[in-house]
């Protein structure tokens, strides 16, 4: 399988892919979706307010995040199926911002032949990268995606945090991308991952380079996604641009098995550092061979939790489908934040000062140490 710009596809290729073009179509995945009942029951937070537009004081938004068993989709039927069921729990909870988990389309690699559990994942002289995997299929991931998200948030009137798919770009590059569906269907916002685990570095991901903040009529929101909360910047500067929600999608592969201090390292240490609130959806399970693991949250700073312990709703094991659900309070988190040292003591001049030159210099010293390691390889 050569899906690489600039090496052109087989006849039997090109034919396999006009093929899965066509049985993934929008017309088929909207059938599909149109078999399942979808209407929210609206939440005590939004009871009489849909007609009032954006508002700040007093505004609830309940939000869910889902917890997703991987399975390799045989059929549009099978993905369809998989992905509505947790949507119409939340549904039945009055959720209107619902959180999918990192790399959500991946079961959709099940339509190829060959591929199964037993497959390994790492590459080799007869294994494409998994980015050339996903130009030969990107017909099919986008039909899918983008069809199925936009239906379930306009035939619900919800916003979905569509968690992320990978997908080639203008420039010839793959790149894992979260969107965010607005309750007309339509699309409200999208970011792509900054932060790249080493395995999608060799599996021929690249990296993006933009952080944006989204103003929607469920809050404002960022998309970062999972390896991006491991780093404080994110979300300091999510919370600098005025982010009150952070997406947090995981697909967390870990062949040691789940540890609840390793797996804390991300959202919810953020969320006390910068505060906002995070919804940290996950993608669980068995893929290619490999175990990942995580839990579903909706995270808080500490002092607007009832434990007082950073956490609003947590599915209660790292295995198996599951759904967090929990109620953000926007006027809360505004309360809390002007009093909070990252917006009131942060003194911007030495930020301004600062900060790019610290950075600068970062560069240069891993380009240089980039340089002197690869002179060594060669050698």
């Amino acid at each position: 399988m050569t899906g690489r710009p600039g090496l052109p596809l087989s006849l039997k290729e090109r034919a396999f892919r006009r093929y899965l073009t066509y049985v993934t179509r929008p017309a088929v995945v909207r059938r599909e979706t149109a078999s399942f009942s979808l209407r929210r029951r609206p939440s005590a937070g939004t009871r009489g307010m849909e007609d009032e537009g954006r508002k700040d004081k007093g505004r609830k938004i309940r939000a869910a995040a889902v917890q997703m068993e991987f399975l390799y989709a045989r059929s549009v039927a099978d993905y369809v199926s998989a992905v509505v069921r947790p949507f119409r729990q939340a549904l039945s909870e009055g959720a209107e911002l619902v959180a999918y988990p990192e790399y959500v389309t991946l079961p959709l690699i099940g339509l190829l032949p060959g591929v199964d559990s037993r497959t390994r994942g790492q590459t080799g002289k007869n294994q494409p990268q998994l980015a050339d995997v996903v130009r030969f299929v990107e017909p099919v991931l986008k039909n899918v995606y983008f069809t199925l998200f936009g239906a379930l948030a306009r035939e619900a009137q919800v916003h979905i945090m569509a968690g992320s798919t990978p997908l080639p770009d203008t420039d010839g590059n793959v790149y894992n991308v979260s969107y965010l569906f607005g309750p007309d269907g339509r699309i409200a916002g999208c970011g792509k991952k900054m932060h790249l685990f080493p395995r999608e570095r060799h599996e021929g991901f690249c990296p993006g380079t933009k952080l944006e903040v989204f103003d929607t009529t469920a809050g404002r929101i960022a998309l970062p996604l999972c390896m991006d909360a491991t780093y404080f910047e994110t979300y300091r500067l999510a919370a600098l641009l005025g982010a009150e929600i952070v997406a947090a999608p995981i697909a967390d592969i870990d062949p040691g098995g789940y540890n609840y201090w390793k797996h804390l390292r991300g959202a919810w240490p953020r969320v006390q550092e910068s505060p906002v609130y995070a919804v940290q959806s996950a993608l669980v399970g068995e893929f290619f061979g490999e175990s990942m693991f995580g839990v579903a949250s909706i995270f808080a700073p500490m002092e607007l939790t009832p434990k007082g312990d950073g956490i609003l709703a947590q599915c209660d094991v790292p295995s198996g489908s599951g759904l967090a659900v929990a109620d953000l309070d926007l006027e809360a988190l505004a309360c809390f934040r002007a009093g909070h040292p990252v917006f009131s003591r942060l003194n911007l001049e030495v930020v301004r000062n600062y900060i790019p030159q610290v950075y600068e210099r970062f560069a240069r010293q891993r380009r240089i140490a980039l340089k002197s390691s690869e002179g060594k390889s060669e050698a």
